[in-house]
Formats: C-alpha cells, structure tokens, sequence
C-alpha cells in the first residue's frame, strides 16, 4: 500500500526518490512500480474474495480500509499521504495485530496518533524541502524497523508470561 501515490502522482513520487538517492532514476522504474502495485491490487482484492477463512464482517471492514487508503491516495500528495498512512492506518493495523481490541484502546490510539500526524502535516511539511526528505524518511525507517519487532517482542514476553 505503500507505493499506491506512484499510480495517481508518478512524477511527484519520482521527485522524491530521485532526491532520496541524489541521482535521476529511469522513468521505467516508476511505471513497473505502478504496474507491481496495480498487480498487488488486483491480487488482494482476488485473494480476499475465495478466501473462506475470512468472515463478511472482516471482509467488509478490510475492503472498506483498502478504499480508504486508495481515496486518500488519490487525493493527497504523496509525502502527506504517507504521512498519514504511517502514522494512522500503519500504526492502527500493527498495535490490533498485537492484542488492541477494546474500544477504549482505540480511543487511547487515536488520542496520541492523531496529534502526531497533524503535526506532521501542518508544522513539518507545510514549507517542506526537500533536503529534509532524507531526515525525514531515516527517522520513518527506524521505526518501521523497530516496530516491525513489536509483535515478535510482544509474542516472547507473552510465552515467557504463560510458562511460568
């Protein structure tokens, strides 16, 4: 879902990775990045449809996040777009993954995302430049990272819980 502004703002994402590499990338690159992501579209909504395993319900709520994402990608930029996909739908999808299910959790959630990606829409990327695009997506890489073992670490001390 990451690369879905390359379908509606090719020539903004391309600005961006040229900029992240200082160099100028081949225009080849960004259309097969639009056709893998429109293949990973098509594949998704496919798989989603035979799966049997998935209920309505789930079906119905991941369907309507998918479109979710792909308005909002359509209508913003993409440094905002990502912005707000990190930030909001990213994070809420990582932290049900590991165990959030009470309503109130929920609430807890959007209490401290919210403020953060519209601190970062207002504040950090209203007079952005891009020199500060290399900042701004290390920082983002290391939180993938780190939050990318949140569900491990968070399986470990569960198992260590249980087993003493």
């Amino acid at each position: 879902m990451t690369l879905l502004p390359v379908i509606f703002f090719e020539n903004d994402v391309k600005l961006i990775f040229d900029s992240l590499v200082d160099s100028d990338l081949n225009p080849k690159v960004f259309e097969i990045l639009k056709f893998i992501t429109i293949i990973f579209i098509g594949s998704f909504l496919f798989l989603l449809y035979i799966h049997k395993g998935i209920t309505k319900k789930d079906k119905f709520i991941l369907v309507l996040e998918f479109l979710v994402t792909v308005i909002l990608a359509s209508l913003l930029s993409p440094i905002y777009w990502f912005t707000f996909y990190f930030c909001f739908f990213h994070g809420l999808r990582a932290l049900i993954n590991i165990g959030i299910k009470s309503f109130r959790d929920i609430i807890f959630l959007i209490a401290f995302t919210l403020p953060v990606t519209f601190f970062s829409y207002f504040f950090l990327f209203h007079n952005l430049q891009i020199s500060y695009l290399t900042i701004i997506f290390s920082v983002l890489m290391a939180l993938t990272i780190s939050h990318m073992f949140l569900p491990l670490i968070n399986r470990l001390l569960l198992s260590n819980f249980k087993n003493r």
